[in-house]
């Protein structure tokens, strides 16, 4: 699949499920709702306390499903990162273009 093509499937799509580690070793995934930036970066937003960001901060290998409409789906596996300052206003902004109402989960 070519780049352009694989921004438009996960485009196409709101939801993904995403898998980490726990600090044991043992697995943990939860659906989230995801937004994609032309740059092919993925962004989804959790509470500091939940245990996919503690797994994600002690160690930030990560892997997304997206998709399963039709049979299709694409696992996307990388790193997570905590975006400051201007990178966290940009992705924010790519965020709230799919999920308006993540501005008022923000407090």
């Amino acid at each position: 699949m070519k780049r352009d093509e694989l921004v438009w499937f996960l485009r196409r799509n709101r939801l993904a499920v995403q898998a980490s580690a726990a600090p044991d070793g043992s697995p943990q995934a939860a659906v989230v709702g995801f937004a994609v930036s032309d740059d092919l970066e993925i962004v989804f937003d959790t509470v500091e306390t939940t245990r996919k960001s503690l797994n994600l901060r002690a160690d930030p290998r990560i892997a997304l499903v997206i998709g399963w409409d039709d049979a299709v789906t694409v696992q996307i596996e990388g790193l997570a990162d905590f975006p400051a300052g201007a990178e966290l206003a940009r992705l924010q902004e790519c965020y709230f273009r799919v999920y308006p109402d993540g501005r008022d989960r923000l407090s």
